[in-house]
């Protein structure tokens, strides 16, 4: 929890004091500086590894549910050329999913509910990750617009997951219990990323980017276990891009 405060520290620190400085004179470099957000939407693809573990992806695939998430960082670009960038990143992503409301069939000896025993509950998983997206992009210049297509691969770095569950009793009170502790997710995750967007023209130094962004993981999210979890999102990527100048 306490490098997810620096990271957001960092995330909106840093572009106040670069964005504000301006330099008089010199001409643009080939290096920009990005600050990006995504709101996106999550989820991912069981497989199983065994025939014993189709039960189990059954229960998954009727109870777990999409998620919205969202990614935020710094994204730097080179301009190769005309056409050509070459991009590279540091994210902080929220990944994961919920399920949905679920109604356990217990049975009581007694005969009577138990007060203390939830009627429904559900829960919400947020998978947080530092992401290191790697990407080369094409760029077709109009004036103010340009347009890109770009793809490439995330190194994802797992950092912990924070575990929200609420529960609904017979007395109509609801109890949230929340945990934040890494569980078994493998370290690294690589996913392949595909996306096009628009840039506009803000004026000398800065261009805000629209980009829809899909990312799908070729490395399963756990580690021994019967089943292999891919991860897959679907996010709409904004930007403010700071071009640095050269002097004279």
């Amino acid at each position: 929890m306490r490098l997810s405060k620096y990271f957001f520290i960092l995330v909106f620190a840093l572009p106040v004091h670069l964005f504000a400085k301006s330099w008089d004179g010199g001409s643009l470099s080939k290096w920009t500086l990005g600050l990006n957000f995504s709101p996106d939407y999550s989820y991912r693809v069981l497989i199983k590894t065994t025939p014993r573990s189709q039960a189990t992806i059954d229960y998954r695939n009727d109870v777990d549910r999409p998620k919205l998430s969202f990614t935020t960082g710094f994204m730097t670009t080179y301009q190769f050329n005309d056409k050509i960038n070459f991009e590279a990143g540091l994210l902080y992503a929220d990944k994961g999913e919920n399920t949905r409301l679920i109604y356990p069939n217990y049975i009581f000896l007694s005969g009577q509910n138990d007060p203390n025993i939830p009627v429904s509950f559900y829960n919400q998983y947020h998978e947080i990750y530092i992401d290191i997206p790697l990407k080369i992009a094409f760029n077709y210049d109009r004036k103010k617009f340009s347009y890109f297509f770009a793809g490439g691969f995330s190194p994802s770095i797992y950092l912990y997951t924070h575990y929200i569950n609420t529960s609904n009793y017979h007395n109509g009170i609801s109890k949230t219990f929340q945990s934040s502790e890494p569980r078994g997710n493998s370290f690294l995750n690589i996913a392949f990323i595909a996306s096009a967007g628009i840039k506009y023209d803000l004026g000398t130094n800065f261009k805000l980017r629209i980009e829809p962004t899909y990312r799908q993981s070729f490395s399963s999210l756990v580690v021994g276990t019967e089943m292999k979890d891919y991860f897959y999102s679907l996010g709409l990527n904004m930007g403010i891009y700071y071009t640095f100048k050269t002097k004279h």
